[in-house]
């Protein structure tokens, strides 16, 4: 394997998705790194590749999260960017933007910033320490790097039911976050079964009656619940997160995170419009567990739990990823973690300090620091409070929210 860089990297980031791109944006602008001192590696053509297809599989329209909750420095960038867009782009008092003025922030940002200089892309395969220094081992070489933060998301750790993993490979199902799904709207089936009772079934199943399907039932195990936030906005602060500091046994920890999100749930305008395709008709809701299905070569027979059935042309499953995050990177965390000693909690989280190091100089951030940043570790807040506690170990100067702005940071710069 070839050598990629002589130089030694200040940063280099694994992982290129909401993360691995607010980190970079945030080491470059806030800690004032040098663009030829920082490197993310992530496998797709473009930041934020698994995003915009998750978001597009679900037919999102709107954000669960407020507009403060953006990938640039200041709280209110995305705000400002929205007041040269015209028509509707954010909902509610908490003004959360449309999927479409979101993703064009991001894409300004990431040019503005000059984001895309700073990528490569490549596969994380290996990670190794020698001499005060890392060195990862990619599929386009290998890159030596003073610090490193991992920025893998749960992309790879789709959460498929016993029952859907039995089935052939020629069986119509498919995960919904799966990088080969494609919406069943776009072609000719009569029946199509969601199964998953939070926001990214609804969706696409409001959506698929929207666009014309004859038949859609959404197959969900539990009632459905409303909630505004996947998590109280406690979470964000001291409020709660103090709960998880005074916890030292991480088994502990998992339990409050777990207990505190609120899985499978929606806010109130996905509601409305799981109200409105039910009076189409076109959509029926059964509340029902799957035990177990067959494929007749053409269709898919779903049994429930009560001994009734369901035949489906097509089945999406849109059960989420795997609860823990242990996972997360796949085999590439495992052989760090065994190459490195690192500590792991009993569900396979990585035991961290509270700057999020997970050994000397190596940080982790999104599904893979819940037991310290908490329930909102995975969402897009979660990487601006990552980004806080790593920039706290490094950062002489402590930014008040006032300063953190990319006005503010273009000037120092200057």
């Amino acid at each position: 394997m070839r050598r990629a860089f002589a130089r030694m990297l200040e940063w280099l980031i694994v992982g290129g998705g909401v993360h691995g791109t607010y980190l970079s944006n945030y080491l470059f602008k806030v800690a004032g790194v040098d663009a030829d001192k920082l490197l993310v590696v992530d496998p797709h053509d473009e930041a934020l590749a698994v995003w915009k297809r998750c978001t597009e599989n679900t037919c999102m329209k709107y954000l669960r999260s407020p507009s403060a909750h953006n990938l640039d420095i200041g709280q209110s960038a995305l705000k400002r960017f929205g007041r040269d867009w015209s028509g509707l782009n954010f909902r509610d008092k908490y003004e959360r933007p449309s999927l479409k003025l979101f993703n064009a922030h991001c894409d300004h940002v990431i040019e503005n910033g000059s984001l895309k200089s700073l990528r490569v892309k490549a596969k994380a395969v290996a990670l190794s320490s020698s001499h005060g220094a890392y060195t990862i081992s990619t599929t386009s070489g290998e890159y030596q790097s003073q610090r490193v933060i991992l920025a893998m998301g749960g992309a790879d750790c789709l959460a498929f039911p016993d029952w859907a993993s039995k089935l052939p490979a020629a069986a119509p199902i498919a995960h919904i976050f799966a990088s080969t799904f494609e919406l069943p709207a776009n072609k000719t089936y009569d029946h199509v079964v969601v199964v998953g009772a939070g926001i990214s079934g609804v969706q696409l199943a409001t959506s698929l009656v929207k666009n014309g399907a004859r038949k859609v039932t959404l197959v969900h195990s539990k009632p459905f619940t409303r909630r505004r936030f996947d998590a109280d906005p406690c979470w964000l602060d001291d409020r709660c997160l103090s709960i998880l500091r005074r916890k030292n046994d991480f088994g502990d920890r998992r339990r409050i995170v777990d207990a505190a999100r609120h899985v499978g749930t929606f806010p109130e305008d996905v509601h409305q419009q799981l109200e409105s395709a039910l009076n189409t008709g076109s959509l029926k809701c059964l509340q029902q567990s799957v035990v177990d299905a067959e494929f007749d070569g053409e269709c898919l027979r779903l049994f429930f739990e009560d001994g009734s059935d369901e035949l489906a042309e097509f089945v999406v499953l849109a059960t989420g990823f795997s609860r823990y995050s242990g996972v997360s990177g796949g085999e590439f965390i495992q052989r760090a973690a065994s190459e490195l000693g690192l500590k792991c909690a009993p569900c396979g989280s990585p035991i961290t300090d509270e700057q999020l190091r997970w050994h000397d100089r190596l940080y982790v951030t999104g599904p893979l620091a819940e037991l310290v940043v908490g329930p909102a570790s995975r969402n897009i807040i979660g990487a601006r409070m990552a980004a806080q506690r790593i920039g706290s170990s490094i950062l002489r100067k402590h930014h008040t929210t006032k300063e953190q702005n990319y006005f503010y940071f273009q000037q120092k710069r200057r």
